[in-house]
């Protein structure tokens, strides 16, 4: 499922959150988070994935890329009752806070 599309500078250097807390049962957990972004992404840079310590979401940062080009975001968590989501976000990289 596409979850949204974001701005960025190609200097900024951000967390993003994604919530999963309506998708989860109230006493399931996230457990594993993994992001992927297709090879060859060039200056675009996706670290430090995590599960935040509510196990209701998870985190990530995003730095640089290049101006003009959209990259994807593909995220994939693992919950505590076996259950797998696959979601995905894609970040617009302009100079100018404005979408081309």
């Amino acid at each position: 499922m596409r979850l949204g599309r974001f701005l960025k500078s190609p200097g900024d250097v951000k967390r993003y959150t994604v919530d999963y807390v309506d998708w989860v049962d109230d006493d399931e957990t996230v457990l594993t988070v993994q992001g992927t972004t297709p090879p060859n992404i060039g200056a675009f840079e996706v670290s430090a994935f995590g599960v935040n310590p509510d196990a209701k979401s998870v985190f990530f940062y995003v730095s640089g890329g290049i101006d003009g080009k959209e990259y994807p975001v593909m995220l994939t968590i693992t919950t505590s009752k076996a259950q797998i989501k696959e979601d995905s976000v894609t970040f617009m990289v302009t100079i100018d806070g404005r979408a081309r």
